[in-house]
């Protein structure tokens, strides 16, 4: 099949992909990294004070954290509308299961197998995203054989949700090239 994948969906597809390869026909990688090695012990660092800390630490709930986290994703040019709708989403987040994605997402490391990637991939980054910047991005392009990169212009980590059009236009002509 044809897999999407944006942020830690992005981290599942390689998964997918490195446990049945033969299933998968196009990979869409969207603001996604293939490991925390990647980030600098500082973004590292900062990437889990600002989810895990004030849930564990504080006992706040995901709504409490919600606007702050937002914020960090969201590109400058995201709009109220799109700022309320992200920040509903991960309101609704289950406290525990969020808490031990992050744990566990911060040990991720795909990035020895990116070589090894032998269908049609799409990397997909936005312009002005905080935390999966589109250099990130271009790293992971280089290193999986044949694969396309494009950087969405106004658009932060959430660029299906800030770049709607675009980023679905983007998405339906690589697959539209490469079969349905």
């Amino acid at each position: 099949g044809h897999i999407v994948g944006l942020s830690m969906g992005g981290r599942i597809a390689q998964d997918f992909f490195a446990l049945f390869p033969e299933r998968v026909k196009t990979l869409t990688l969207v603001a996604t990294h293939s490991s925390f090695q990647d980030f600098t012990p500082e973004e590292r660092q900062r990437f889990i004070d600002l989810r895990r800390k004030p849930l564990v630490e504080e006992g706040k709930q995901p709504a409490d954290i919600a606007p702050l986290v937002a914020r960090s994703l969201l590109g400058p040019f995201a709009t109220e509308a799109q700022y309320r709708r992200l920040v509903a989403s991960i309101a609704a987040l289950h406290k525990e299961s969020y808490i031990k994605t992050v744990e566990v997402t911060t040990m991720f490391d795909r990035s020895q197998e990116l070589g090894s990637i032998d269908v049609p991939t799409l990397l997909v980054y936005g312009e002005n995203d905080p935390l999966t910047q589109p250099e990130k991005g271009r790293r992971m392009a280089d290193r999986i054989p044949g694969a396309e990169f494009v950087v969405i212009p106004r658009a932060g980590h959430l660029i299906n949700l800030e770049q709607p059009e675009l980023f679905d236009a983007t998405v339906r002509e690589f697959l539209l090239k490469h079969g349905q």
